[in-house]
């Protein structure tokens, strides 16, 4: 008889790009992704849905539902009666309308491990096991609590640098437990709270101290940072390109003691000592970011938890490139402990993980060299443009060692699921399509008197872009300034589309707009519903605005060094091996296929469908039911006989 499989893992990468994947894997950069397609089977046609963007794409993917169904439509969200410039974050469960596989594993005893996916806060499923990710509940004002913060990162520097901290240096003195040289330098270490968390509140200031000391070689090259001018209590003495240790602090926040871990980085030091940049990464809590709440005590890392690469350090020039890929090293080794150790302690059906790495990665460097504005899909790589494919590599590569660890303390007979959310792909020509509506008339700007700013006139305003994909009729009766009235809906919205069509971008000759729909006919993509726009449209590859490397951009676009194309390979019991699956899959698909191998009730909203094509027996459920059923006739057939043969003698 056939025995379900027993255990599931789902490993997402967020944004990774398939043609890079398959070309380290190719290459020997990836023995464990490489491991798994040699013993499982690849997509080679999957497809995501538009918007291409992280939420509803993983809800998707969590609940087996089109995004018009469950609900999460974009990165934010925007319900009927909402002025057309509001939206709300749409990380947060209360706003997805699907029931999750692990909601639906629970009704028959199985328990999850969540870890860090998005749109899993609070949890919806009382016994299984959630780590990490964004939002927990609506703070003041409507607002977020970040689970994964206490307050962002900072850099000291004695040049100057975007919202850095500039310090001076100082002859050292009155430092105890370390020897003083004469030209030891030392300066104060003032700490700023950026992006602190609703749920730590105000944070009591805290100053910390430098000290810059003189090597061996007689210059000055390296430094020792520690909360006071006591060597004893120092969080680390580093070298120019060194991190300390993981440190830990405590916090007196208007919310209570808040305890963080943190590392610092020494990015330059020069010989004599006075030009100095130091890193440190964000506060990041202890705990307070796991489900049931002790979860988080349990994991035992030489990494930060969480660690929230520094995406907005790089983009500051705090950081280089480098470091960079250095903190989602990090972060990455950390998913491994927490996911190893929470499945050795813990019994465990299903685990859902997300990696949001590659994502930030691209958004960085997807505008710079053939990955940027100047390229060419048939470009040459230059030697620069090389240097990012190392970078790429390396991202990929510390995944792949974090899969093979997740992967082995599952066990030989699980069954394990690679996937992305979307691609990445650069945009050669920089468009604002609201700046045509300006244009055409059909959104319309005021300028503030006194402070010369303009925005929105809603009172002469037909239409206005929202979101990613989405154009709202300022409709009077459902928007709260609407002006276009019921009767004229239709024919502002075929104006709408007409000039989303008619637009030829100057510079390329070249129509932008693939496709532009009524929300009516986007059922045809999956969107539906009071979360949509009144029309839908896309983009095609190569155009794009400010980093706009996914979102509004086709799922079926290639460009340079990028795709949208969706990343899914399955591997374990029953599945075929080394299969390259012509079949059109969608990210849907992923639920029910693990439903169906796993024995578990499909989550109620679900609408993909199982991936046969990719089962070594796909007809083995249906072998095992006329068994069954055949088994089952022979008893009640010898239960007759017997009965019959009873009531004989009993005449």
């Amino acid at each position: 008889m056939k025995k379900f499989v027993e255990k599931v893992l789902v490993i997402g990468f967020d944004a990774a790009i398939v043609p890079s994947v398959l070309r380290f894997v190719e290459e020997g950069h990836l023995p464990n992704l490489a491991r798994l397609m040699r013993e499982g089977t690849f997509a080679e046609n999957c497809l995501v849905p538009l918007p291409t963007i992280t939420p509803p794409n993983w809800t998707a993917i969590s609940t087996g539902a089109s995004l018009g169904t469950h609900g999460v439509t974009c990165y934010n969200l925007h319900d009927p009666g909402m002025p057309l410039d509001e939206i709300y974050f749409g990380w947060h469960t209360d706003g997805c309308r699907a029931e999750f596989y692990w909601d639906a594993a629970e009704r028959v005893g199985k328990t999850t491990i969540v870890l860090d996916y998005p749109v899993s806060m609070p949890p919806t499923a009382k016994k299984s096991l959630f780590i990490g990710n964004y939002p927990e509940s609506k703070g003041e004002g409507g607002g977020y609590q970040h689970l994964t913060i206490i307050a962002a990162g900072q850099l000291f520097a004695t040049d100057m640098y975007p919202v850095a901290t500039e310090i001076s240096l100082d002859k050292a003195k009155g430092w105890k437990n370390v020897e003083l040289q004469a030209d030891d330098l030392e300066a104060e270490l003032p700490l700023q709270y950026r992006w602190v968390s609703h749920r730590v509140g105000k944070i009591e200031p805290q100053t910390w101290h430098l000290l810059v000391q003189k090597g061996s070689e007689g210059v000055h090259d390296q430094v020792l940072i520690s909360p006071t001018k006591d060597a004893a209590n120092a969080f680390g003495s580093i070298h120019v390109g060194e991190w300390t240790e993981n440190c830990y602090a405590d916090f007196e926040t208007s919310t209570g003691v808040r305890r963080a871990v943190f590392r610092f980085k020494l990015m330059e030091l020069s010989e004599n000592g006075r030009d100095v940049r130091i890193y440190l990464t964000k506060l990041n809590p202890v705990d307070g970011w796991s489900h049931p709440a002790e979860l988080a005590s349990e994991i035992e890392s030489d990494f930060m938890p969480l660690a929230g690469v520094g995406f907005e350090a790089y983009s500051l020039g705090w950081i280089d490139m480098q470091t960079f890929v250095e903190l989602c090293e990090m972060q990455n080794a950390w998913y491994a402990d927490a996911a190893t150790q929470i499945m050795a302690k813990h019994a465990w059906d299903a685990f859902f993980m997300h990696a949001h790495c590659p994502d930030l990665l691209y958004h960085l460097v997807l505008e710079r060299g053939r990955w940027g504005k100047e390229t060419t899909p048939d470009g040459a790589v230059t030697e620069r443009e090389e240097e990012w494919i190392q970078y790429e590599r390396a991202l990929y590569a510390s995944l792949d060692k974090m899969v093979g660890r997740i992967v082995e303390a599952a066990g030989e007979n699980a069954l394990v699921v690679i996937v992305n959310d979307h691609g990445a792909a650069p945009a050669h020509t920089e468009i604002h399509l609201p700046d045509l509506f300006i244009e055409k008339g059909l959104t319309v700007l005021k300028e503030d008197e006194e402070t010369g700013q303009k925005t929105i006139d809603w009172s002469k305003t037909k239409a206005v872009f929202q979101r990613s994909v989405y154009i709202y009729v300022n409709l009077k009766g459902r928007d709260p300034d609407g002006i276009v009235e019921p009767e004229d809906y239709d024919r502002v919205r075929e104006e709408i589309i007409r000039t989303l069509y008619d637009y030829t971008e100057p510079k390329t000759g070249r129509k932008p707009v693939a496709f532009a729909l009524r929300k009516e006919d986007a059922l045809i993509l999956g969107l539906k519903g009071d979360r949509i726009g009144d029309v839908v449209y896309a983009i095609r590859e190569g155009f794009g605005g400010e980093r706009c490397i996914h979102g509004p951009v086709l799922p079926t676009a290639e460009y340079g060094m990028g795709s949208l194309r969706g990343l899914l390979l399955i591997s374990g019991p029953g599945i075929k091996k080394g299969y390259r699956m012509e079949r059109t899959a969608w990210l849907q698909d992923i639920v029910p296929t693990i439903c169906y191998l796993t024995g578990t009730p499909v989550p109620e909203q679900t609408e993909g469908a199982v991936l046969y094509q990719a089962m070594e027996e796909p007809n083995a459920m249906l072998e095992e039911l006329k068994k069954l059923r055949k088994n089952y006739q022979r008893l009640e057939d010898a239960y007759g006989r017997q009965r019959s043969l009873t009531h004989q003698y009993n005449q």
